[in-house]
């Protein structure tokens, strides 16, 4: 069984970018990951032994990096990029410019919402989910993947657990999911890994569509760019143009995320 590890990144109020990425892979390569995960943060030569590496604190040199210099900030960055990039994983996400979503004309959003997906963690989650059951079913007819997600508040987490279940009962590809559940990042390594490609292509996003705005700099590693180089493939970011053309694949019938009745009752029971 595959295992997927996920985090998403720029839900918070005032946001511009949503996204919500991670990485699928066999078990053995979860297991080597966190080895050389650990071994990163054991390192002697950093000022402090962190708990977990959490992207944005980094960047930002708050909380646990408080007492960190740049320089030590931006190695341990790159240290931990050079893992990911060296492990038997695959990147697949997504990302949505928030305001494209919401200044969509009134009648493409509520078709958007009948669908579930009219916000971004509802587009984003959804859209990742049919990514990851794509991908895996390359790996084999019977094959399946377990999706791991960082420990959200109870709201969100019950709306995921409702999008979740609709796939694993409604879905064609649903013989490839195996159940979800949320975890503590600071035990689970993969979730800090997962929580790197969330920022950073958080970050990507908002230095394209508002370059004016950008949070403090950080500059992307090569061999971040080489770990998403897949993602438009096996996944996605959402902007006006891209809504558009996942407006007329719904209205087509391509694309059929979940039927309007479908999101009345989640949200009635979540």
């Amino acid at each position: 069984m595959l295992l997927g590890f996920y985090d998403g990144s720029g839900s918070h109020k005032g946001s511009k970018i949503f996204s919500f990425c991670g990485f699928i892979g066999e078990e053995a390569a979860w297991t080597d990951l966190d080895s050389r995960w650990r071994g990163v943060l054991d390192n002697p030569r950093w000022p402090s032994r962190l708990t977990e590496f959490h992207t944005y604190d980094c960047v930002h040199g708050i909380e646990e990096f408080e007492s960190w210099r740049y320089a030590e900030r931006l190695a341990i960055y790159g240290e931990l990029l050079g893992v990911i990039h060296d492990s038997q994983i695959l990147a697949l996400g997504s990302s949505v410019v928030i305001a494209h979503l919401t200044s969509l004309p009134p009648d493409d959003l509520a078709l958007l919402e009948s669908q579930g997906l009219g916000t971004p963690t509802d587009l984003a989650f959804q859209l990742t989910i049919q990514y990851a059951t794509t991908k895996v079913h390359e790996y084999g007819e019977n094959e399946q993947v377990g999706l791991i997600f960082d420990n959200e508040d109870e709201a969100l987490a019950e709306r995921y657990h409702a999008l979740f279940n609709h796939y694993r009962h409604g879905y064609p590809l649903r013989q490839h999911l195996a159940g979800m559940a949320f975890v503590d990042s600071k035990k689970f390594t993969p979730i800090q890994a997962a929580d790197v490609l969330a920022y950073t292509t958080m970050r990507l996003d908002l230095e394209k569509y508002y370059p004016a705005e950008r949070e403090p700099w950080f500059p992307v590693l090569p061999a971040f760019l080489k770990i998403i180089e897949g993602m438009h493939i096996d996944g996605g970011g959402y902007d006006a143009e891209a809504l558009a053309s996942l407006i007329l694949k719904v209205r087509s019938g391509e694309i059929v995320a979940r039927s309007k009745d479908d999101n009345e009752n989640s949200k009635t029971s979540g």
